[in-house]
């Protein structure tokens, strides 16, 4: 990502965070520099975020960080509390937005609930689904989302890349949970005629004009779609395993780009602005 001065920061895997210069032609590593816990957590990093104080949160295989001090390079980190019956890494940060009006980060993990960060109170709060029942809940379960990437779109949705599960979306106000599916093989045929590429999404992009890209894992390339215009799906299930609770889609049209092939790892956009994307597997 880049910051106001121009400056790119660049998380790795096993190298930690690190800032690249233009005016100094130069690299800098903000890793593992004190021998206490003014360190960055954790030396694989996946998520970048600046919020609207221009500060820099980092998203890592150990924990979430605040950089304090850019300069002395020192860190603060959060760690998740640890909750009843749930297994696994829930401090593996995938990817992080904003919400400026609630002052919330919203977070996300790879095979782990969905939450948020209060950056007020500085604690964790699971993400509450005010449309589920108890029962509806349960069968959601604890590991229904393979989430890498997620955005905001103008205030009012969290818009989550689930792979194997398309898309989903938050509503910020109602608390409204939406997963957008197929519901059986003959729907699925119906959405790939009209354009849609794979249910596999790794990362997606929300632009100004409203346009959301996503990017599949399996060498499908680039496809978007206009959120003006309204959602892929106009259909809302639990569990995309359960085709009983999925009526037929109003689909909307997908526009793909680039070659099959392509395996797109992220999006971003710089000051200019222009549109980038990083790719698996391709020259060019």
């Amino acid at each position: 990502m880049e910051d106001n001065a121009g400056n790119e920061w660049v998380g790795t895997q096993d190298a930690g965070l690190c800032r690249y210069s233009p005016s100094k032609h130069k690299f800098e590593s903000f890793s593992r520099i004190f021998p206490d816990t003014a360190n960055l957590a954790g030396k694989t990093v996946e998520a970048l975020h600046f919020d609207k104080n221009d500060q820099l949160w980092v998203g890592t295989n150990k924990g979430l960080n605040l950089l304090l001090d850019r300069k002395q390079r020192i860190f603060k980190t959060f760690r998740q509390p640890t909750y009843p019956g749930v297994q696994g890494n829930y401090n593996w940060i995938k990817a992080i937005a904003e919400d400026t009006v609630a002052n919330r980060l919203y977070l996300a993990y790879w095979g782990m609930p969905l939450d948020y960060f209060d950056m007020e109170r500085q604690r964790f709060e699971l993400l509450h689904f005010s449309n589920f029942s108890e029962k509806e809940k349960q069968e959601l379960g604890w590991n229904n989302f393979f989430i890498s990437s997620l955005q905001q779109y103008h205030g009012g949705n969290i818009y989550y890349a689930n792979w194997g599960g398309f898309l989903q979306r938050y509503n910020l106000d109602s608390g409204e949970f939406t997963t957008f599916c197929f519901g059986n093989q003959e729907n699925y045929e119906h959405a790939k005629q009209k354009g849609f590429l794979s249910p596999l999404t790794l990362v997606l992009w929300i632009d100004e004009q409203g346009i959301l890209w996503l990017g599949n894992s399996d060498e499908k390339g680039v496809q978007k779609l206009d959120l003006s215009q309204g959602d892929a799906f106009g259909t809302t299930c639990y569990s995309c395993m359960d085709n009983n609770h999925c009526g037929i889609p109003n689909i909307g049209a997908f526009t793909n780009f680039c070659r099959t092939g392509l395996t797109i790892r992220s999006f971003s956009t710089d000051r200019q602005p222009v549109f980038w994307k990083t790719v698996k597997n391709a020259s060019g």
